[in-house]
């Protein structure tokens, strides 16, 4: 150990301060069958008479809220991680006798398409194999690599999680790249 500081940690670094690059491959790093764990917490704040919602998303992941969109738009960058696993956490805070919940069908309650322009229609682009773990909560996975650049998708729920009254929240997403395995 080369203790060339009396009052320091050994080669000058302390505990908590690493080095990296956002692209350096690790031998020993993360494998093709280990995705990205993320969550993505929605918060249902209120919805109008017409279904318009009022709502807000929080995660872990790079977000923009462009201006005179009502809509974020979620960065998805897996630093070389094979995609994403996503689990969708929805918290009704509207204040409904009966709280909003997904969809029952998942592939009901997740449509993804990419580009511009918010999903009409069931469709899977970029999230595949949804997954309802339970009332509140959706899980996908997104391989960041078929879809490049800009995505939509629309998280769909109700009150009794049929296709009765739906309610669809209409968050976006950018992939910033594909994904590639470690040697």
């Amino acid at each position: 150990m080369d203790r060339g500081k009396e009052s320091g940690p050994p080669h000058g670094r302390g505990i908590g301060h690493g080095s990296g690059h956002k692209n350096k491959s690790h031998r020993n790093g993360p494998k093709a069958d280990h995705p990205w764990e993320v969550m993505i917490d929605v918060y249902l704040n209120a919805v109008t008479v017409d279904g318009t919602p009022d709502f807000d998303i929080q995660t872990c992941l790079p977000t923009d809220w462009p201006l005179g969109d009502q809509n974020p738009i979620v960065h998805f960058y897996n630093d070389g991680r094979n995609g994403f696993r996503v689990t969708f956490r929805l918290f009704d805070n509207t204040g409904s006798a009966k709280p909003y919940i997904f969809l029952k069908d998942a592939t009901d309650a997740l449509w993804s398409v990419a580009g511009s322009d918010c999903p009409t229609e069931k469709c899977g682009d970029v999230f595949s194999g949804p997954t309802r773990v339970d009332d509140t909560t959706l899980s996908a996975m997104n391989m960041n690599h078929d879809v490049l650049g800009p995505f939509q998708y629309a998280l769909r729920v109700s009150k009794d999680g049929t296709q009765k009254d739906v309610v669809t929240l209409d968050p976006g997403g950018n992939n910033m790249n594909g994904n590639y395995s470690f040697q």
